[in-house]
């Protein structure tokens, strides 16, 4: 069965873990997309090291989205979720 989707909106990383680690092949396999977003102003360098991590260990399907001039708050998440819902309608 495949997993469909994931949503990290204002993901917090901090940098410990190793993004390189753990089956990439399995992980395409079952998750159709990871979509991270977070806000520019909450310190983004860290999750996009993590996203660049994910597709440098082989993870096809990860999506990355910084939305401009914002934080923690609501505009990033509903500009995350602009971002993320045309990927529902995408095969």
């Amino acid at each position: 069965m495949k997993l469909k989707y994931f949503l990290l909106f204002s993901l917090y990383y901090d940098g410990q873990d190793d993004a390189s680690g753990g089956n990439p092949q399995s992980f395409n396999e079952k998750v159709h997309l990871l979509f991270m977003g977070i806000g520019s102003e909450e310190r983004p360098e860290r999750a996009k090291a993590l996203t660049d991590g994910l597709k440098a260990a082989g993870i096809k399907n990860v999506v990355y989205y910084e939305s401009p001039g914002t934080a923690h708050e609501w505009l990033t998440w509903r500009r995350c979720l602009n971002e993320f819902a045309p990927h529902l309608f995408k095969k």
